[in-house]
């Protein structure tokens, strides 16, 4: 779900029908919200840099003139809102495809775990959206995370075969497998003591 399964499609998008292919949707639409909406802080940090000023720098004179902007005068407009209402639908679909993948198949469950990482990075697309003056820029480094780690992963899959591919979700959802799931060191420990 959340579109793709290393594997079973190299990156690329799993022929789903119902909850799945909503979440597929609200990923790509939460993507597209915080590019446009974090493209002018981000062309402002590039112009700023250009000018001599230091990355940080930048970083930090952009983020308040948008903390002072958005104080003064609201968020200007429905893209902040498109960004938190799909990364929430994201977070829950993926959260309940989770749930029912781990119901069936278990701790070990591949699937499940993706889509545990597209819960993840859902509530962080919703998140970011309230981050006064610096959500635009972190919401727009999210999704071009998310665009880059997709398109490799359909590279990876069209160059070495569908086996080879990944999605943002599954790289995700493997950190955090990694972190505390069944793949953790504690899980391996625990294993290995007889726990």
């Amino acid at each position: 779900m959340g579109g793709h399964e290393g594997g079973e499609g190299g990156g690329k998008h799993e022929e789903e029908g119902g909850l799945g292919a909503i979440g597929t949707l609200m990923h790509w639409m939460g993507i597209g919200s915080h590019v446009a909406e974090g493209a002018k802080p981000w062309l402002e940090v590039g112009h700023l840099v250009h000018e001599g000023k230091g990355i940080f720098d930048a970083l930090g004179h952009v983020g308040a003139a948008e903390a002072a902007s958005v104080a003064s005068k609201g968020t200007g407009g429905l893209l902040p809102y498109l960004g938190a209402v799909t990364g929430t639908i994201q977070a829950g679909v993926e959260g309940y495809e989770a749930y029912e993948n781990f119901a069936k198949e278990g701790y070990h469950s591949d699937k499940a775990w993706t889509n545990v990482g597209g819960a993840t990075l859902g509530a962080a697309g919703a998140a970011v959206t309230f981050i006064p003056g610096y959500g635009p820029l972190i919401g727009a480094g999210l999704a071009a995370g998310e665009m880059a780690a997709d398109a490799g992963g359909w590279a990876m899959g069209k160059a070495f075969g569908k086996d080879a591919g990944f999605s943002s979700n599954q790289m995700v959802g493997n950190f955090i497998r990694g972190t505390f799931g069944d793949k953790s060191w504690g899980e391996s420990v625990s294993n290995m003591v007889g726990g």
